[in-house]
């Protein structure tokens, strides 16, 4: 007897849906997989027949062939073992095939029949209603993530008796719902009203997160608070919206970093690989690929600290991701894209030893030293980073105890807007619906200053001839790429939407000039 049961695979972070074709016959008793199965497909024939044998089902002593359709697509996955043993026991006869027609089925099944949570539910849940599905089973452990899914049932079961009893009418097994929808909170011990001084980086670290995300490189000293300001970047950073908590959650889905106690990513995320970390590990890949840490960080913070002591391989395949907001991967002639639009902090050293340009300790590289760890970075990741600053040391004076009502005292024209992290997050805000009016018209990733392509900088950035000569004296005197130029730009136009400004005036330009720190540290 010949069945189809329903369940869905993943490309990426998107699914597709599968049907598991059942077909019995006379012949030598033996299973055979067909349809591009993993290894881990292949093998849930073992715990298939445990699990049906221990749940008190008759297993079929026939030759049972599977297909899985479409055949020309790889299938990996545990959760491939409920609808196969669905599929048996449709074709021999336990239920009946109207009764599955309209349900899809994900769940991996233990050797006595329990169903244990999966990775992937929610894409996968996504990928069944999309193709018409009206109810779809799950492993209880996975119910919450699933239930995020809109307009299908979803049915969450303990044991594969459970959901055969059901199927033949015997029992009823109840419709899950969440009890509202997530909302994105922050809520952090952390706060930039920790950091003592520091109102230099603290207004780069503001245009940065204004602008949409500007790329950060921050260059000091040990100890100079590099880390610590970097840690506090996600405080500020507007709230998730609910397309984004399941674009996010897709990936941490996928990747099986999702727990019970945290089945929704309703935070955006800072990621802080170390240095040592792969290829693979970075970016993502693998034999069956798996996003990378810059897909960890979508719509959050990649933080690369001692960013100089990456392999610069590692460095160099960075630099098509920042200026796309995705990554490929390409594996057996499978092609998958993961989204990849991070916000950039990178950190290092400002040489070997650390104390180059330090007012306090001496520098004791020598200048080949000097010359071998400026040349880690090429010129192609430092012009892809928008903003580049020197944090300094805090002065004792900041450090011995003094209150943000004191710190305001100091004679520094942005000290009202960087003291506390709420106050920087409203500054935030205003900027980026500034930024989403204004581009309106255009794509909604595309909505923020530093996503500006070079014909929107020239339709929406509009400069007057103070600026274009003060633009034109920095080009020469710094030797600036092209795409620093622009990148200047785009910078400045984040800097005149913070104080509501609707032109970009000189002093804009010059700011955003004072961020290309690399461009003229080691002349």
């Amino acid at each position: 007897m010949l069945s189809k049961v329903y369940t869905a695979a993943l490309t990426g972070i998107d699914a597709y849906p599968v049907a598991v074709e059942t077909d019995l016959s006379r012949g030598l008793p033996a299973i055979y997989t067909v349809g591009l199965p993993s290894t881990t497909v292949k093998e849930a024939k073992e715990r298939v027949r445990s699990a049906i044998i221990n749940s008190g089902f008759d297993f079929p002593v026939k030759r049972i062939t599977i297909n899985l359709s479409p055949a020309a697509s790889r299938k990996d996955g545990s959760h491939f073992d409920l609808p196969l043993a669905i599929g048996m026991l449709v074709s021999n006869g336990e239920i009946a095939q109207h009764r599955v027609s309209n349900v899809g089925f994900l769940g991996e099944l233990s050797l006595d029949g329990k169903l244990i949570g999966i990775k992937g539910a929610l894409p996968l849940c996504i990928g069944l209603r999309d193709s018409g599905m009206e109810y779809i089973v799950v492993p209880r452990e996975n119910a919450d993530e699933a239930a995020l899914v809109d307009a299908v049932k979803i049915v969450p079961a303990d044991t594969l008796t459970a959901v055969v009893e059901a199927l033949q009418g015997k029992q009823s097994l109840h419709i899950y719902n969440r009890k509202e929808k997530p909302g994105s909170i922050i809520e952090s011990e952390l706060d930039f009203a920790d950091v003592k001084g520091q109102f230099a980086a603290k207004r780069a670290i503001l245009t940065a997160v204004a602008g949409g995300g500007h790329g950060l490189y921050m260059i000091g000293s040990p100890g100079a608070g590099k880390t610590m300001l970097a840690s506090r970047i996600p405080t500020i950073m507007p709230e998730l919206s609910y397309e984004e908590m399941l674009e996010l959650t897709k990936i941490y889905s996928i990747s099986g970093m999702l727990s019970e106690m945290e089945s929704v990513i309703c935070e955006r995320p800072f990621r802080m690989p170390y240095h040592s970390a792969t290829i693979p590990a970075l970016l993502g890949g693998g034999r069956i690929p798996k996003p990378g840490e810059i897909s960890l960080a979508h719509k959050g913070v990649l933080f690369l600290d001692e960013f100089p002591e990456f392999d610069r391989k590692v460095i160099e395949l960075l630099r098509k991701p920042i200026e796309t907001g995705k990554i490929s991967i390409e594996r057996n002639e499978e092609r998958v894209v993961f989204p990849a639009q991070f916000m950039l902090v990178a950190a290092g050293n400002p040489c070997k030893c650390g104390y180059y340009g330090d007012p306090e300790k001496e520098c004791k590289c020598s200048g080949s030293e000097l010359r071998n760890y400026q040349m880690k970075l090429s010129g192609p990741i430092i012009d892809r980073i928008d903003i580049q600053i020197k944090v300094e040391k805090a002065k004792i004076e900041e450090l011995q105890g003094k209150s943000d009502h004191e710190e305001a005292s100091y004679d520094n024209p942005y000290t009202s807007q960087l003291l506390t992290s709420e106050s920087m997050r409203e500054a935030v805000r205003g900027a980026l619906m500034i930024q989403n009016e204004r581009y309106r018209n255009e794509p909604p990733d595309m909505r923020v200053n530093a996503r500006l392509s070079g014909r929107n900088i020239n339709k929406y950035c509009h400069l007057n001839s103070d600026c274009r000569k003060l633009l034109a004296e920095a080009y020469r005197k710094m030797g600036l790429s092209a795409r620093a130029y622009e990148k200047i730009i785009k910078v400045s136009r984040t800097i005149a939407d913070l104080e509501g400004a609707e032109e970009i005036q000189e002093y804009h330009i010059a700011e955003a000039i004072q961020y290309r720190i690399l461009d003229r540290m080691y002349e």
